[in-house]
């Protein structure tokens, strides 16, 4: 299957955006087992991986209005504001099966991954799926999921966390647990405005 995903960066100009979503997406997602390949849109596309018959036009990168560096394209605000509205639809589907499996197996048959009667399924669903339903709805990792990664590669899961990259870290100490502890040379104050980079996935 395929979607795009993308990722939001900090950088002075687009290519330094392009460049630095480039390096988050094949030095962080390239040992993930969810996804097999990524195509950005500012390349050439002799395999026709892209499928740009089916997407459309998609803008290779775009700067993400916001209280540091606001303009007047909208296009990156929308573009992560949709990615948040599949987030918050994946969700949605994701607690329905939870639920479901919550409510049709004991704790101990979801803690085995083991069903006594005959290891029969119930409603099509069986108990092992149970952690990978609360590993994708963390919102931490690649997956079915999460359609929106920040600078290190680390999904957003919902509009407070895009708010924590998009405008003050300041302004919400949640924002600063959350980057605690960064693997990624990034300076709040640096003054950079920020860019979404969308790519084509196969997972």
């Amino acid at each position: 299957m395929t979607r795009v995903v993308m990722v939001v960066v900090y950088g002075k100009d687009s290519e330094s955006a392009l460049n630095s979503a480039r390096k988050v997406v094949y030095e962080k997602f390239g040992i993930s087992d969810e996804f097999n390949y990524y195509v950005d849109f500012a390349r050439d596309d002799p395999l026709g991986l892209i499928h740009k018959s089916r997407w459309g036009p998609i803008e290779p990168v775009l700067q993400v209005s916001n209280d540091r560096f606001p303009t007047d394209d909208k296009r990156g605000l929308k573009m992560v504001n949709s990615a948040i509205g599949k987030n918050r639809k994946a969700f949605k589907k994701g607690m329905t099966n939870l639920r479901h499996l919550i409510g049709n197996y004991t704790n101990d048959e979801l803690f085995d991954e083991v069903v006594p009667k005959f290891n029969r399924e119930i409603g099509g669903m069986y108990p092992f799926q149970f952690r990978d339903y609360c590993r994708e709805l963390s919102g931490y990792f690649p997956g079915p999921s999460s359609y929106l990664f920040d600078f290190r590669g680390y999904a957003i899961p919902n509009p407070r966390r895009l708010q924590c990259i998009m405008n003050d870290f300041e302004s919400d100490p949640h924002c600063w647990r959350a980057f605690e502890g960064s693997d990624v040379d990034y300076d709040p104050w640096n003054l950079q405005k920020l860019w979404v980079v969308p790519f084509r996935a196969l997972y």
